[in-house]
């Protein structure tokens, strides 16, 4: 009796594990990490990606300021995973990026309602990342380069 009892809770053990790992979501279709910027840690996946060859973009450089920059615009949509037990706060995504930034030699631009905005220099061209972050730990950033500007 003793044995099958412990035969059924490793088996609904099993069963549980298996069930999380396979609730795993997987990243969108042809979509990867940005060379630049890395995943937040905790179990996030790519929700979505999108690159369009010209396009525009209205940043916020400050309390109820926006500018729109033109160019190459790619975008990442991050969402975490179902099974994390911890997601960041949005100030600590916001964090990351700008530590990123400032590690490449950019700078902060402005920020506004849980989005902020910097600029870096890539291949001599500038750049214009903005970084959005949603207290669901849900986030993501556009990247726009000029249009003479190469990959990175």
């Amino acid at each position: 009796m003793k044995n099958t009892a412990r035969w059924a809770i490793a088996l609904v053990c099993l069963l549980v594990a298996t069930t999380a790992a396979l609730a795993q979501q997987k990243d969108a279709s042809g979509c990867k990490d940005h060379p630049m910027f890395t995943r937040m840690p905790g179990g996030y996946w790519i929700y979505k990606c999108v690159d369009k060859q010209f396009d525009a973009h209205t940043f916020v450089t400050g309390a109820g300021k926006t500018t729109t920059v033109e160019g190459r615009k790619s975008t990442w949509t991050y969402y975490p995973q179902a099974t994390a037990k911890e997601k960041p706060s949005e100030l600590q995504i916001r964090r990351n990026f700008e530590a990123a930034i400032q590690k490449a030699g950019g700078k902060v631009v402005g920020a506004d309602k849980g989005r902020e905005t910097f600029t870096l220099t890539a291949d001599g061209k500038e750049v214009w990342v903005e970084v959005w972050a949603e207290f669901t730990g849900k986030y993501g950033f556009h990247d726009l380069r000029h249009a003479a500007a190469s990959g990175w």
